[in-house]
């Protein structure tokens, strides 16, 4: 389950990756993705490697910290979005007189 779990995370970011990267979204969130798209990947690599060689602590302590750090970037970008989706709103709300 927790595998599968995984490559849904990855596809989803990676489709999401190229969906922020098509569309005209700010530099900084931009940048955020491509900290978020390495994470995954640094994520899926450790927990590969944490199976491989059969659990050692230190790897898998490696791995939960990358997952606190995957939780921390998502939601930067959420709060991000959000931020810029209110900005344009209230622009757009103020123009139309």
């Amino acid at each position: 389950m927790h595998r599968m779990i995984a490559y849904f995370v990855l596809f989803s970011v990676f489709f999401f990756f190229i969906k922020v990267n098509l569309h005209n979204t700010n530099r900084r969130t931009k940048q955020a993705t491509y900290v978020l798209l390495v994470v995954v990947i640094m994520q899926v690599v450790l927990g590969i490697l944490t199976l491989v060689y059969v659990v050692p602590v230190p790897l898998a302590s490696i791995h939960q910290a990358g997952a606190v750090i995957l939780l921390t970037v998502s939601l930067f970008i959420n709060c991000d979005l959000c931020v810029n989706y209110s900005q344009r709103r209230r622009n757009r709300v103020g123009t139309v007189s």
